[in-house]
C-alpha cells in the first residue's frame, strides 16, 4: 500500500527529526530491517522524509547503512554500537547555545522544562569540540521576556497534532466579552506572534469558510474529534497574514503615513513591519513611515506608543481612531480636549 503525500510533510521539528533517527537506529542495531514504508508509516510522514533521515545517517553521522534485498530494509553492513556525536563548527555551536539561552524567556511556564530537556539529551550526542568554553555564552547572551505565555504546553501538544493531521477539534474559547463556547474547528496553522501564541482555524459550522485567528490562552479545552478534513491547499499563512500589522487581518486595505519626530524616528528605521513599509527622509531629520494594512488596531496601539513623537498623516479611519483613544486617555487625568 502506497503512502498518500500531506502538504504536511514538509512540517518537522528538529526534535522529532532526532527521534526518528535514534528510532531507526534502535531498528537497525536489533536486526529488525525496518523498510521505508513501514518506517513511513511507524513516524506519519512520507516515505521521502525517511529516505532524508536515513541519508543524513550516512552522510553526516557516517553510519554504515545499506538495503537489504533479502529482507526488503535498511540494515547495518557492519557492526555499530551506538550513536556517534555530531560534530559542529564553532558557529554552529554558538548558534546552538544562543538557542539554549532563550528558554530563558519561558521561565515560569509550561514549556521550560521539556526545552531543558531536549537541549540537555541533544548535548549529550555533541562531541567535545570545546564545549565548556562555549557554554560562557549564558554570561553574555540574554532574554529578557515581555510578559509570560500562559499556554499549556499539552495543549500547544495536541493543536500541534491536529494541524500536521488535518485532524478536527472539538473546542472551549471564550472570546473577549464573549461567553463561553463549544466550537469544531479545522485547524490549520499555529503561529507564536510577540511570545503569544494563536491558532488559526476554520469554524465547521461557518457557511462562509473564512479563517478565524485564536488567541490560546482563551481556549480553555481542545481534543480531537476523530474526524479528519480536507485542508485548503490553495491557503498560505505568509499570503494571508502578507498586509497584516501584526496578528490581526481585516477584509479592507489601508494606506498608512505616519510623520515621526527627529527623537523617534532612528528607531523606526530598525523594523519592518511588512513588505509594503517604505520610509522618507525629512530634512529636519524627521521621517515618514509608509506602509500597507488591513487592520487598524494593532497599527493604532503602535502609533500611541510614541505619544507626542508620531503623527498619523492617513487614512482618516485611523486618524481618528487615535484621536479617541487619546480623548479617553486625557480624560482618565481630568485633561479636556477640544473636537
Amino acid at each position: 500500500m502506497t503512502k498518500t503525500t500531506h502538504p504536511s510533510d514538509g512540517y518537522d521539528t528538529a526534535r522529532s527529526a532526532l527521534r526518528r533517527v535514534h528510532a531507526i537506529h534502535e531498528y537497525l542495531i536489533n536486526d529488525r530491517y525496518p523498510s521505508q514504508t513501514a518506517l513511513a508509516r511507524r513516524f506519519e510522514v512520507s516515505t521521502k522524509t525517511i529516505q532524508r533521515d536515513v541519508q543524513f545517517m550516512k552522510d553526516t553521522l557516517a553510519l554504515p547503512i545499506n538495503y537489504d534485498r533479502e529482507h526488503a530494509g535498511y540494515a547495518y553492513s557492519e557492526a555499530v554500537t551506538d550513536m556517534p556525536a555530531m560534530k559542529l563548527r564553532r558557529e554552529e555551536l554558538f548558534a546552538l547555545f544562543v538557542a539554549r539561552s532563550s528558554i530563558e524567556k519561558y521561565q515560569g511556564t509550561a514549556f521550560e522544562d521539556p526545552l531543558k530537556s531536549f537541549f540537555a539529551k541533544l548535548l549529550d550526542h555533541l562531541s567535545p569540540l570545546n564545549l565548556e568554553s562555549m557554554k560562557e555564552v549564558v554570561n553574555y547572551v540574554t532574554y529578557l521576556p515581555a510578559g509570560q505565555n500562559t499556554c499549556r504546553y499539552r495543549m500547544l501538544d495536541v493543536l500541534s497534532d491536529a494541524c500536521r493531521r488535518h485532524k478536527e477539534l472539538i473546542v472551549r474559547y471564550q472570546a473577549v466579552r464573549q461567553p463561553l463556547r463549544q466550537r469544531v474547528l479545522q485547524p490549520y496553522n499555529l503561529v507564536n506572534h510577540d511570545n503569544r501564541w494563536y491558532l488559526f482555524a476554520k469554524r465547521k459550522d461557518d457557511a462562509e469558510g473564512d479563517m478565524r485567528c485564536y488567541h490560546l490562552p482563551r481556549m480553555t479545552s481542545a481534543k480531537l474529534n476523530g474526524r479528519t478534513f480536507e485542508r485548503d491547499t490553495k491557503f498560505k499563512l505568509d499570503k494571508y497574514l502578507r498586509n497584516s500589522f501584526g496578528i490581526f487581518v481585516g477584509e479592507e486595505t489601508y494606506k498608512v503615513r505616519v510623520k515621526f519626530t527627529p527623537f523617534a524616528a532612528p528607531y523606526q528605521k530598525e523594523r519592518k513591519w511588512n513588505q509594503s513599509q517604505k520610509i522618507k527622509n525629512l530634512k529636519d531629520g524627521s521621517v515618514i513611515v509608509s506602509l500597507q494594512v488591513n487592520h487598524l488596531t494593532e497599527v493604532a496601539a503602535w502609533i500611541l506608543n510614541w505619544g507626542g513623537h508620531a503623527k498619523v498623516l492617513s487614512p482618516k479611519p485611523l486618524v481618528e481612531l487615535v484621536k479617541e483613544e487619546l480623548r479617553k486617555a486625557a480624560a482618565h487625568y481630568g485633561i479636556e480636549t477640544k473636537g
